[in-house]
């Protein structure tokens, strides 16, 4: 490795550094007073600052020769490009961009509360779908030099950023995401649809409110939470979701009795 590479390495590795250590919750505990509604913005805005200025000092450390690849494996190259475009702006569409970006929060119209746990679109295929459309972009791209090593060392700061991500996100929904993680891949969709169509949550239907025969009857799709509130449009108690269920499961018709999947 050049000393081009290596220092385009410690740039990216600064990049990962920095970016976890203002995503601390004790770092946002101490410039919560100083920033107040304007820290995810603020912290957006570093961010994105860090990234170009990474990205414009990489273009001179690191050639942008092209790496002499035929033309069909370019032309493939841009197709799985774009459709990594198209996935990372589709996983985005889905979420409040608003709070993601900071504007909600500056307008008062939105806090650091806790967001539901997304499993339907393109989150009953992967965990992280973002993630997996930047990948597509990332490689799909690499034609140059400077685009190869971009990939390598944006990639490893994807792969450990999802760990700490995982880490968090576990953190923050408990077991509803454990079982989630367990049934559902993070970037290759290689157990096709794990979480079937329809869920509002990561477990699907409670199995035992399906009905032997002909007949099938579909559970509240509520998910119990450790702290008794439910999971997904049936946003209501623990006690009025088990009184759904219980009367689903007497809805099975005569003769048929539920059965445990």
């Amino acid at each position: 490795m050049d000393s081009g590479q290596l220092w385009y390495a410690v740039a990216w590795a600064s990049f990962g550094l920095l970016h976890s250590v203002l995503a601390s919750g004790r770092l946002k505990e101490a410039f919560a007073p100083l920033l107040g509604r304007a820290y995810r913005a603020a912290y957006n805005l570093f961010a994105v600052a860090h990234l170009v200025a990474i990205v414009w000092l990489g273009k001179s450390w690191v050639p942008s020769a092209p790496l002499g690849l035929p033309a069909w494996m370019e032309t493939a190259g841009d197709v799985v490009s774009l459709a990594g475009v198209a996935i990372v702006v589709a996983a985005f569409a889905r979420y409040d961009r608003g709070l993601f970006v900071g504007l909600s929060q500056l307008r008062g119209r939105g806090g650091e509360a806790k967001e539901p746990l997304r499993t339907d679109g393109m989150n009953r295929y992967v965990r992280h779908p973002a993630y997996s459309g930047l990948f597509l972009l990332l490689w799909g791209h690499a034609q140059t030099e400077f685009a190869l090593a971009t990939a390598v060392w944006a990639s490893l700061y994807l792969l450990i950023g999802t760990y700490f991500e995982e880490r968090r996100l576990v953190a923050l929904y408990g077991d509803d995401y454990r079982r989630y993680r367990q049934r559902v891949p993070a970037f290759v969709p290689w157990r096709g649809r794990a979480v079937r169509g329809g869920l509002n949550g990561p477990r699907g239907p409670d199995p035992r409110f399906r009905c032997s025969g002909r007949s099938t009857v579909s559970s509240a799709t509520c998910i119990r939470r450790a702290a008794g509130p439910i999971a997904g449009p049936c946003d209501r108690s623990a006690r009025a979701c088990a009184e759904d269920r219980a009367r689903e499961a007497r809805s099975c018709t005569a003769g048929e009795k539920p059965i445990a999947g």
